[in-house]
C-alpha cells in the first residue's frame, strides 16, 4: 500500500485528469529511482491539512 509522502493542494479551475497523470508519472519516476539507487522510506506519517486557504491568489494547505 502507498502512503501519502505530501498532499498537492491545487485550484479546480485547471485541467485535473492531466494534473493527476503527471502525479502518477512523478510518482512511478521517483519509485523507479529510489529502487535504483537504494532510497528507503524513513516511514514518517504525513498528516492531512486542516483546511485550505486562499492566499495572494494561491491554495495553500493549513495544518
Amino acid at each position: 500500500m502507498r502512503w501519502p509522502r505530501g498532499y498537492l493542494v491545487y485550484n479546480t479551475s485547471i485541467n485535473v485528469d492531466l494534473l493527476k497523470v503527471k502525479v502518477e508519472i512523478y510518482n512511478q519516476n521517483e519509485t523507479a529511482f529510489n529502487i535504483k539507487w537504494g532510497i528507503i522510506s524513513d516511514c514518517k506519517a504525513e498528516t492531512p491539512p486542516t483546511s485550505v486557504d486562499c492566499v495572494n491568489g494561491d491554495c495553500v494547505a493549513i495544518y
